[in-house]
């Protein structure tokens, strides 16, 4: 209690070493990542970086926690950070504090964990990971905020390049072996930090290419950013029975729509990479703007009842679920119990529980739905691409059961378009109001709304006024009319 009288007067120092080694002189950040790194090496030369943070397990929590830290930067990042930690206060502490008692001398530096200006009292995280209370009014003591890390720089722990590149090795590999089941402890938060025991950082690198572009998704360590173009999803490289999911979405366009596939089949999947469809069957858990209503009204003309913003979960395709009240008026999704969604530009976290054949859907804190007697109840987790710009970033997985085998799904390998050079239907053909196909000779057709690209497909096949592109969509030229998919006719 801050409130009280008890606490420390100040009469022992509690500092915080400025050098940990022979200082040494290190190169450039940039140049040290050119080198090879040894993660084993690394791992001995991670003894000073144990006596301030905690590292799988190993460790004292002075600092922030490392275990997943590395895997979500370069290496090149890494190495920055540790050659100039006062840069971003060493990736993650606390602003550092400095007590210096006027009555005894003494000194106390580390973090700040809580105060009470009105009594006089602060508790300090000090060296070693104690959280001391102190007394510092009564002590006498002058409170000095400091705008340097406490982390000593890599010349102050006598590293050298070598070793640094070896460290960051270290770093960037720990926490990504999840061959082994968790298990979730009774006394956790919920929802977890996704710091405690069990949980893997997902990066682009686990992630494969189901039905998109190229330059669909982009990643920045685990920053993933989405184009939105065309409608498709990425797949987790293996397929999951029980596990946990945390992340944060955040649209960038007003109505935008996206979604998180928890255990997509793989019969879907394998379809979909073959070209043929969008979206896999499974259980969605929405990811949707709260303008998204209001851009369907418009669109439509048809009321905006059957959805909501807040994150349904809903099952798609063949797959069975019974969801948790309130329930869609279709029977089907499982409606949020409370609206706790952020709008465009604002992240959003959402906790994932996918156990037994259940899902349960935590929004910004708050559990709001789910479903249960949910068969198939392992498959594919997938992100979702759906025409509109959204970010995730912080992915954490952590895995309730072994792995499974779902038979081996071959990762997306566009292929090779066929050429159109000299065929009658090369150009630019338009339908409808503001749609648009551009058919080219490299066998690449391209469909337009207005200016904005909605997707480009390849030429799988074609004969002399006709041609199919994947997912056969087929176009016949009759006359000076492309018939296209026996749905539209365009004209140049």
């Amino acid at each position: 209690d801050l409130n009280d009288l008890k606490g420390e007067m100040m009469t022992t120092s509690y500092p915080v070493p400025a050098n940990l080694g022979l200082p040494t002189k290190v190169s450039e950040p940039a140049q040290i990542a050119k080198l090879k790194g040894d993660p084993a090496r690394g791992k001995a030369h991670a003894g000073k970086c144990y006596l301030c943070h905690k590292i799988e397990g190993v460790g004292v929590s002075f600092g922030p926690e490392l275990t997943h830290w590395g895997k979500e930067r370069t290496v090149e990042e890494i190495v920055k950070e540790i050659v100039y930690p006062d840069a971003k206060l060493a990736h993650g502490f606390e602003k550092p504090v400095r007590l210096t008692s006027r009555k005894t001398g003494k000194v106390a530096e580390g973090f700040l964990a809580n105060y009470s200006w009105h009594a006089g009292s602060l508790k300090l995280k000090v060296m070693g990971g104690q959280t001391r209370k102190i007394l510092f009014r009564r002590a006498g003591a002058k409170v000095d905020y400091l705008n340097d890390s406490w982390m000593p720089s890599a010349s102050e722990l006598g590293l050298k390049d070598q070793e640094l590149a070896d460290l960051a090795s270290f770093l960037k590999a720990c926490g990504s072996d999840a061959s082994a089941p968790a298990v979730a402890r009774s006394d956790e938060p919920v929802p977890p930090t996704g710091k405690e025991p069990g949980w893997q950082v997902l990066t682009g690198e686990d992630f494969v290419n189901v039905n998109c572009l190229a330059d669909t998704w982009r990643w920045e360590g685990g920053h993933a950013f989405c184009t939105g173009k065309p409608t498709g999803v990425i797949r987790y490289r293996e397929p999951l029975k029980n596990f946990e999911l945390l992340l944060e979405w955040m649209h960038k366009k007003k109505g935008g729509n996206s979604g998180v596939f928890v255990w997509g089949t793989p019969t879907s999947i394998a379809k979909l990479a073959a070209g043929h469809g969008r979206l896999p069957h499974g259980i969605e858990v929405q990811v949707l703007d709260l303008g998204y209503a209001e851009v369907y009204t418009k669109r439509h003309k048809k009321p905006a009842d059957w959805f909501t913003s807040h994150g349904d979960v809903f099952p798609v395709g063949p797959v069975k679920m019974k969801p948790f009240p309130p329930v869609a008026p279709n029977g089907k999704r499982s409606f949020p119990s409370k609206e706790t969604t952020k709008g465009i530009n604002q992240w959003n976290h959402y906790y994932v529980r996918a156990v037994d054949g259940e899902v349960r859907l935590w929004v910004n804190g708050e559990e709001v739905s789910g479903g249960d007697g949910i068969s198939p109840a392992s498959g594919y987790l997938c992100l979702e691409s759906e025409g509109a710009p959204i970010e995730f970033r912080n992915i954490r997985l952590r895995r309730l059961s072994p792995p499974i085998d779902a038979g081996k799904i071959p990762a997306f390998v566009p292929p090779t378009p066929v050429d159109l050079k000299g065929h009658p239907a090369l150009g630019t053909w338009k339908y409808l109001k503001g749609y648009s196909r551009e058919v080219r000779e490299d066998g690449v057709v391209i469909l337009r709304n207005g200016e904005n690209v909605i997707w480009k497909k390849r030429c799988i096949s074609k004969s002399e006024n006709e041609f199919v592109l994947e997912g056969n969509y087929v176009h016949k030229l009759i006359g000076e009319v492309l018939h296209i998919e026996g749905r539209y006719k365009a004209t140049k």
